[in-house]
């Protein structure tokens, strides 16, 4: 009997992974999935590598789980990286997840393609939701944000993209990819380009509306429609669409400058506050996962579960019962 195919050479890591991508091209993936695909899988070589590892099977993938938690046992840089700032750095739990579904399923296109006959990723657990992965800004750290875009350099520009991913929670590859055309004011929707090569309709607020319409104001008229609703202003890109790198850079200074402390400065942050802020006024779980583009109601409860917790805090606070009839202390 032929031994079970589970693990394959290194060597042969780097040509199926050109072969997973070049597949997606014709289901046809985003480009956004496609770098995705080539990021979390590269970081897998480079580990296998680097660990002198002949072949990468169940063995091999744990350790890679185990050096993603916590880093090189020798104290060495994460990814061989020169700069001191990144040694020993935590990944976050949520980021330890994207890469467990990239690896599972890059071996389970492995299995299908007929190279390997079991997928070492099998019996290796999700490392499902860390409880610190979702934390939302605060009402005031919101509030600095936006001061700060308003005393920044493109005030106009940085205000509607803030309250943009507040009001809506739109991903940066999304909000980048957004053209003039995508924002329908008149219908208080945005049209977003999402994962999956997806559109959807999401609908925006008045005080949103009134921050898009003040930067298009400020664009000028006669706008082509079909041009970058929001402009790189620098680099190679200049007057092209904003990167996803761009957003989150402008996000990340932002923070700087407002001091922000204690929540990561992130544009998936706000996606984070979106969520449980809309929970919180009242908004219904299948309103949030349609808004949000989830494929999976499992993807959009942990939101509801932590504003049921909050929900419970509050009440802890304000019980009426307790405050007019409970013990004095």
């Amino acid at each position: 009997m032929a031994p079970v195919r589970d693990s394959i050479p290194v060597s042969d890591l780097r040509r199926h992974l050109s072969q997973w991508i070049f597949d997606g091209e014709y289901i046809p993936l985003s480009p956004a999935s496609l770098r995705n695909r080539e990021f979390f899988l590269s970081k897998l070589i480079w580990f296998c590598k680097s660990e002198e590892y002949e072949t990468c099977g169940q063995a091999e993938l744990k350790a890679f789980q185990r050096y993603l938690v916590r880093g090189s046992d020798s104290g060495a840089p994460k990814w061989g990286a020169a700069n001191r700032n990144v040694r020993n750095s935590a990944i976050r739990p949520g980021t330890v997840k994207t890469y467990h579904s990239h690896v599972a399923a890059f071996f389970r296109y492995l299995v299908d393609q007929n190279v390997l006959d079991v997928s070492p990723m099998k019996n290796i657990s999700d490392p499902g939701w860390g409880a610190d992965e979702i934390q939302p800004f605060s009402d005031d750290q919101v509030r600095m944000l936006i001061t700060a875009a308003k005393n920044s350099a493109k005030p106009a520009r940085n205000v509607a993209i803030v309250t943009l991913m507040l009001d809506t929670g739109i991903r940066e590859a999304e909000l980048a990819s957004l053209k003039i055309r995508d924002a329908n004011l008149n219908e208080y929707d945005i049209r977003v380009h999402g994962k999956g090569d997806k559109f959807r309709i999401v609908p925006i607020g008045r005080t949103c509306r009134r921050a898009l319409r003040a930067y298009l104001f400020d664009r000028g008229e006669d706008l082509d429609p079909e041009a970058a609703l929001f402009e790189a202003q620098r680099g190679l890109n200049s007057g092209g669409h904003l990167t996803c790198s761009g957003v989150y850079q402008m996000v990340r200074d932002l923070g700087e400058k407002a001091r922000v402390k204690g929540v990561r400065c992130s544009p998936h942050t706000f996606r984070h506050t979106f969520a449980i802020n809309f929970l919180r006024g009242g908004g219904n779980e299948l309103s949030l996962q349609k808004i949000l583009g989830h494929t999976k109601s499992s993807m959009t409860a942990k939101y509801v579960l932590l504003a049921r917790a909050d929900i419970r805090v509050q009440h802890r606070k304000a019980s009426p019962a307790d405050r007019l009839l409970g013990p004095k202390s």
